[in-house]
C-alpha cells in the first residue's frame, strides 16, 4: 500500500484537498479554536454510556466485567446488519507488554452467539434499561465493513460521504491540527506534532469530533476510522461508530440522543482497546495518509 507525506506550514488545519486557513490574530475569537480546546481537552474516563467491546477472545486491564447472557452482537452481512443474542465469558488474566517489568492483571474477555451467523461482528454491546433501543433485530445501517451503499471515498482527502435518508448526506473529514498552532493556543501542553482529527458535516453543519487519528504509525483510512454508520438509537438521526485505534487506542460511539443543542452527535459510549505492548513514538512531526485506490479500497 502506497502512502504519501503532508507537510504543513501555517495553516491551522489542513485536509488534503483544501485547507481552512486561519490568521493568527483570529484565532481567540475563532469558533473552530474553541472547539478544538473541548476536542483536546477531553478525558476518555469522563465518559460511560453504552458499554461496548470491538474484537473478542481479548485480553483487558481491570476487573469490570462479568460472566452473562445481557450483550447483543452487531452482526454486518452485504445485506444490512443486526443485533443478534450473545454471551460473555470472562476469565482472570494477566498480560506483559515487551517493556513491562511486571505482568498486568487483567480479565480475558471471550464472546459468543447462539447460532452460526451469516456476517461479521462489528462490536458487542451491553443490553442496559437506559438504553432501551440496544435490543433484538435489524438495526438500520448506512455503512459497515460489509454492506456500503452509501460510502463513497474521496481519493485525495481520505474523507468518506455518507448517503442517509431522503437524499441527504453525512461527510467525515480528516483535518490537521500543526502542533505551532496548538502550542500557541494551550501554552505549557507542548505539542510536537500534528494530530489529526475527524470533523463531522452534516445538515449544513460542522462538529470536530473528540479522538486522535495515527497516534502510533501517523496512518489511517476511511476503512478503519468508519465501523458503522446508521441509527441506532432510533432517533431517525445517524450514529457512528468510529475506531482511534492505532496499535491501541479507543473507539467512540456518537450518538444523535447525546448531541447538545449546537451539535451533530455526542459521545454515546467508549471502548478502550487493549495496550500496545511495543514501540510507539508517534508521527515525529509528520502524518502520513494511506493512499485510497481507484475502487476506494
Amino acid at each position: 500500500m502506497r502512502a504519501f507525506t503532508m507537510i504543513v506550514a501555517y495553516s491551522l488545519f489542513i485536509s488534503p484537498a483544501q485547507a481552512d486557513r486561519v490568521s493568527e490574530d483570529d484565532m481567540p475569537g475563532n469558533k473552530m479554536a474553541r472547539e478544538i480546546e473541548e476536542v483536546f481537552s477531553f478525558d476518555e474516563k469522563e465518559n460511560l454510556g453504552v458499554n461496548f467491546v470491538v474484537g473478542n477472545d481479548l485480553w483487558l486491564p481491570g476487573e469490570r466485567f462479568e460472566d452473562g447472557t445481557d450483550w447483543l452482537a452487531l452482526v454486518c452481512n452485504a445485506q444490512g446488519c443486526n443485533f443478534q443474542p450473545a454471551a460473555l465469558s470472562v476469565k482472570p488474566d494477566q498480560w506483559q507488554g515487551h517493556y513491562d517489568d511486571e505482568p498486568t492483571s487483567g480479565q480475558r474477555l471471550t464472546f459468543t452467539t447462539g447460532a452460526d451467523h451469516d456476517g461479521e461482528v462489528t462490536g458487542w454491546f451491553q443490553e442496559a434499561p437506559a438504553f432501551r433501543w440496544l435490543e433484538e433485530g435489524v438495526a438500520t445501517t448506512y455503512h459497515s465493513s460489509r454492506h456500503q451503499p452509501g460510502l463513497l471515498p474521496e481519493r485525495s482527502a481520505l474523507e468518506v460521504t455518507i448517503h442517509l435518508p431522503n437524499d441527504e448526506t453525512a461527510r467525515l473529514v480528516p483535518l490537521l491540527a500543526i502542533s505551532t498552532m496548538l502550542n500557541k493556543w494551550q501554552p505549557g501542553r507542548n505539542y510536537s506534532w500534528p494530530r489529526a482529527v475527524l470533523q463531522l458535516r452534516s445538515q449544513r453543519q460542522r462538529q470536530l469530533l473528540p479522538g486522535d487519528l495515527g497516534t502510533c504509525s501517523g496512518l489511517f483510512h476511511p476503512r478503519n476510522y468508519l465501523l458503522w454508520a446508521g441509527d441506532l438509537d432510533k432517533d431517525d438521526k445517524p450514529d457512528y461508530l468510529i475506531s482511534y485505534i492505532d496499535a491501541d487506542g479507543p473507539v467512540h460511539l456518537f450518538l444523535s440522543t447525546a448531541a447538545s443543542a449546537d451539535q451533530l452527535v455526542g459521545l454515546g459510549g467508549i471502548y478502550d482497546s487493549p495496550p500496545h505492548g511495543g514501540e510507539c513514538d508517534g508521527p515525529e512531526g509528520f502524518l502520513y495518509f494511506d493512499e485510497v485506490g481507484p475502487d476506494g479500497s
